[in-house]
C-alpha cells in the first residue's frame, strides 16, 4: 500500500486529499476486469472548524481512479474521555449497468480494509 497526501486550506476549512494505492486482492474476478490488480482511491476530506465541544466534521468525496466507482459522505472526529473517536459514513456507487449493485459490497470491503490499515498504522505510529 502506498499513499500521497496533500493538505491545503479553503477559507476556514482544511482540505486533505489522499491518494491511496492498494492491492485488489479481495475483489472478485468479475470486478477485477474493471479495476485491475490494484485500486487507487482518491479521497478528498474538507474539514470544517471545530464545534463548541471540540469535535470536527468533514465532507468526504472521492473515486477509485479509472473506474466507475464514486464515494461521498461525511467524517467526524470527537473526544471520548482521553481517547478520540473517528466515524466515517460513505455512500459508494458503482455505475455499471446490471452488475454495479452486485459489485458495491466488494468495493466497500476493499475501502474498509484500506481505512482499517490506515487506522492501524496511525496507532502504530503514535505508539498507542
Amino acid at each position: 500500500m502506498s499513499y500521497d497526501v496533500k493538505v491545503s486550506t479553503s477559507g476556514n476549512d482544511t482540505v486533505i486529499r489522499v491518494s491511496r494505492k492498494m492491492e485488489a486482492k479481495d475483489i472478485p474476478d468479475m470486478a477485477r476486469k474493471f479495476v485491475g490488480e490494484t485500486l487507487t482511491v482518491v479521497q478528498t476530506e474538507t474539514w470544517h472548524p471545530a464545534a463548541a465541544d471540540g469535535s470536527r466534521t468533514a465532507d468526504v468525496s472521492g473515486e477509485i481512479s479509472n473506474t466507475p466507482v464514486t464515494l461521498k459522505g461525511t467524517a467526524r472526529i470527537a473526544a471520548n474521555g482521553a481517547q478520540s473517536i473517528q466515524a466515517i459514513d460513505l455512500d459508494i456507487k458503482v455505475a455499471v449497468p446490471l452488475i454495479g449493485r452486485k459489485m458495491e459490497p466488494f468495493v466497500v470491503d476493499a475501502i474498509r480494509n484500506g481505512l482499517q490499515k490506515e487506522h492501524d498504522l496511525g496507532h502504530e505510529w503514535s505508539g498507542k
